[in-house]
Parts: C-alpha cells; sequence; structure tokens
C-alpha cells in the first residue's frame, strides 16, 4: 500500500530530474558552441583597424546561419572550424548590421520632438551637427556629469546600447547558450543584442544648437563636416 500511494509521486519525480539533467547538458553543449563561435569572432575583431561601429559576437550569434549551427543535434560536431567557415562572411555581416543600427537611429531622430518635420527631404539626418543624443542610463547612473557623450559613429559602439539582461529572460536553451558568453559571467552581466532605445534627443541636442547658432548656422542643415571645417 505504501508503495501504490507514493508511486506516481516518485516517477514524476525521477522524469523531472531526468528532463533538468537532460536540459543541463544541452544548455552546456550550446555554451560550448557559443564559446567557439566568440573566439573565432574575436580574433577577426581584433584584426580590424577601424573598431568604432562593429557588432559584438552576440549581435552575429543571433544570424539564423550562426543559431542553425549552435542548435545542431549531438551528434553533429560544432566546433571553432565549424564557425571559421563564415570568417570570410564577418565584413559582410558587419555593414548589414551596421546599416541597420544607422536606420534606427535615423528613425529615432526623425520622430523626436526636437527634429520631427525639420529636416528636409535628400538630408541624412545622422549627417547633422546638431544630432547628438543622450544615453538614459548614463543620464540615471551619472546625472550631473559634463561628459560629452560620444558622436556618431562612434555612439553606435556605447556601452548601454547592449543591455543588461538576466540568465533567466530566456528559456531556450540555445538562447541561454548564447547569453552566458555574452558578456561578464562572473559577474552576471548578461546582455542582450544592440538596442538604441535608451538613447534620446535631449540636453546635449540643445547645447549643440546653441553653438551651431552662434556660428551664424542653421542646425537642421549644418553638418558636422561643416562645423568642423569652421575650427
Amino acid at each position: 500500500p505504501g508503495w501504490k500511494t507514493i508511486k506516481t509521486n516518485v516517477i514524476e519525480h525521477m522524469e523531472s530530474l531526468q528532463f533538468r539533467n537532460l536540459e543541463a547538458l544541452r544548455r552546456e553543449r550550446y555554451t560550448r558552441r557559443a564559446q567557439a563561435f566568440v573566439q573565432v569572432y574575436r580574433h577577426w575583431h581584433a584584426e580590424q583597424t577601424d573598431k568604432r561601429a562593429l557588432p559584438r559576437a552576440i549581435d552575429l550569434m543571433r544570424r539564423p546561419e550562426i543559431q542553425r549551427d549552435l542548435g545542431f543535434p549531438e551528434e553533429i560536431a560544432v566546433t571553432m572550424n565549424s564557425f571559421k567557415t563564415y570568417r570570410d562572411r564577418f565584413a559582410e555581416w558587419a555593414g548589414e548590421w551596421r546599416r541597420g543600427c544607422e536606420d534606427k537611429l535615423r528613425t529615432l531622430i526623425r520622430g523626436s520632438n526636437a527634429f520631427k518635420d525639420k529636416i528636409a527631404d535628400g538630408v541624412d539626418p545622422l549627417s547633422l551637427a546638431s544630432v547628438v543624443f543622450t544615453c538614459e542610463e548614463c543620464e540615471k547612473e551619472m546625472p550631473q556629469t559634463e561628459r560629452m557623450p560620444s558622436l556618431y559613429p562612434s555612439l553606435i559602439s556605447h556601452d548601454c546600447l547592449w543591455p543588461r539582461v538576466t540568465y533567466h529572460t530566456y528559456s531556450d536553451p540555445v538562447d541561454r547558450g548564447v547569453l552566458a558568453v555574452s558578456g561578464d559571467c562572473m559577474a552576471s552581466d548578461f546582455r542582450e543584442t544592440w538596442d538604441c532605445t535608451l538613447l534620446s534627443i535631449g540636453r546635449w541636442h540643445e547645447r549643440a544648437n546653441n553653438v551651431i547658432r552662434l556660428c551664424g548656422k542653421d542646425p537642421y542643415t549644418t553638418t558636422l563636416e561643416e562645423m568642423d571645417a569652421l575650427d
């Protein structure tokens, strides 16, 4: 009678343990694969002369080609050599990523109160000298700082644009494997892909406007190159 009473609970518990063990093994496998990709990408990244606007490994690991390889079944070996086959495409992928970031920044600028309906057709918002972003995360942490924020294109590599997330943000084992190598695991500093939602057009833009007007220029047409030439 005792066994009959606990049989169902014991079986369910054993099945649960087995499932958790299998999930842990899968996460470990995907994490090893993600680490292999990161090593390949870091070698490529180190060789680039201009690092002002390059993606991080987490950004490229979200590409369908890399997601597919990360998620291959256990019987298919996935190593650094597997990812080295993509090395010749990193520059192309980095260019696609950067253009995507730039399009998002242009949308942010054109939709802001400061620039809405004020930028003429044919003018690239990112070329304007008056476009200076404020990072809300930096403002929150250092509200009184007078440190000038990064300007485009260096702005694209601003650290806050890779949002911090928790390891449990995702339940999928592949996603967790990717997150595990996305930042400083020892500090639980996990990062998501690039996102510009923390940026806004604020006080730094107003300061830039004042300087541009003092030079007798129009903030909505004057480019960074033109202002540099005044120096």
